[in-house]
């Protein structure tokens, strides 16, 4: 069953991988797998995200959440009728990101080098 669930692709299947994730009843290389696996879902809802944003707050889930849960909200914002930034779910995650991140978060400054050219 587990070796299925990543092709399943549906808020059932996303909200059983991060129960599984989150209680820590599997294998740290299955997590990892599984929490990977969730990128590629090509029809994401609204409630996946919600689902995989609980995630962040597993320490050990985080490193493979964060790249699952960003390429899951730009495949949702790809299909979106109306702008992401509305969706209740991803203002969530949003929040959840800043704090998590914390307010010293920068992003990275171009160098020198690089603008010269």
């Amino acid at each position: 069953m587990l070796d299925a669930l990543p092709g399943c692709g549906s808020e059932a299947c996303v909200s059983l991988i991060t129960d599984l994730v989150l209680s820590g009843e599997l294998e740290q290389d299955r997590a990892s797998s599984l929490t990977s696996s969730l990128a590629f879902i090509s029809h994401p809802t609204p409630a996946m995200v919600s689902h995989i944003s609980a995630l962040l707050q597993s320490p050990e889930a985080v490193p493979g959440a964060l790249l699952s849960l960003s390429a899951l909200v730009n495949s949702l914002c790809l299909r979106a009728q109306a702008p992401c930034s509305r969706m209740p779910e991803v203002q969530q995650l949003m929040q959840n990101l800043r704090e998590r991140l914390g307010a010293d978060c920068h992003g990275i400054e171009e160098e020198p080098a690089l603008r010269t050219q």
